[in-house]
């Protein structure tokens, strides 16, 4: 998922401070006025600074330009050192990493703020087969105490507990409980569910619609 941020100085040069700022989001420089990233969150706070600084920004989905311009947008890099071992869960990508060094300020591909980490190693996960996909989906994604995406789901025919949901996950899950589960259609598209319920902003963008939008974001759009 793309977006584009456009800034406007009015002529003038942005302030030294605008780009220690960026910095300090793991962004090297701002190379023109029109730059591309792969977050939501990470582009909102970019156009909050180029406002805070005296410019004018706006924040369009990159889907919403015109062709010919997509490709005269510019990149931002992100940069990370250290040491550590962490799990990366960004609600953007709809993806768990693995990820090595200091404690993640952002996510470690697309660069966003809506995410959420822990210390340590990605784990293997199983799932009782013959179950629904909800249960499934419950079984595998909170096995740790966190709600995490496992590169893999093996399946058994034991019966595997359902593990109780963590607080800050428990009112997005029981919003998808009623909704009504057969309308998704599989795990990826749950996850990008939850996703879209803890990060608003991104399901307004998109729409504003769970169902459409959590296939969207899925990669699962008809």
């Amino acid at each position: 998922m793309l977006f584009i941020v456009t800034a406007e100085w009015g002529g003038k040069k942005p302030p030294s401070s605008y780009y220690n700022k960026l910095r300090k989001l793991g962004i090297d420089a701002l190379f023109n006025r029109i730059i591309r990233v792969k977050s939501l969150s990470l582009a909102m706070e970019i156009a909050a600074m180029i406002q805070g600084n005296g410019g004018d920004a706006l924040v369009i989905p990159a889907h919403a330009l015109l062709p010919v311009l997509r490709h005269r947008v510019e990149p931002l890099e992100t940069v990370f050192t250290g040491t550590g071992r962490w799990v990366v869960t960004c609600y953007e990508c709809v993806k768990s990493y693995a990820y090595s060094g200091q404690t993640p300020r952002q996510c470690p591909v697309c660069g966003g703020l809506a995410f959420h980490c822990r210390p340590g190693y990605k784990r293997p996960v199983a799932a009782t087969a013959g179950t629904t996909m909800f249960d499934q989906w419950v079984q595998t994604r909170f096995v740790t105490g966190y709600f995490e995406i496992p590169d893999r789901v093996s399946y058994t025919q034991n019966l595997i507990p359902v593990p109780e949901i963590p607080p800050e996950w428990r009112d997005a899950v029981d919003e998808i409980r009623e909704f009504g589960i057969t309308s998704f259609t599989s795990l990826r598209q749950l996850d990008a569910a939850l996703s879209l319920l803890m990060y608003p902003p991104l399901l307004y963008a998109l729409g504003n619609d769970l169902l459409k939008s959590s296939k969207l974001l899925a990669g699962e759009e008809e």
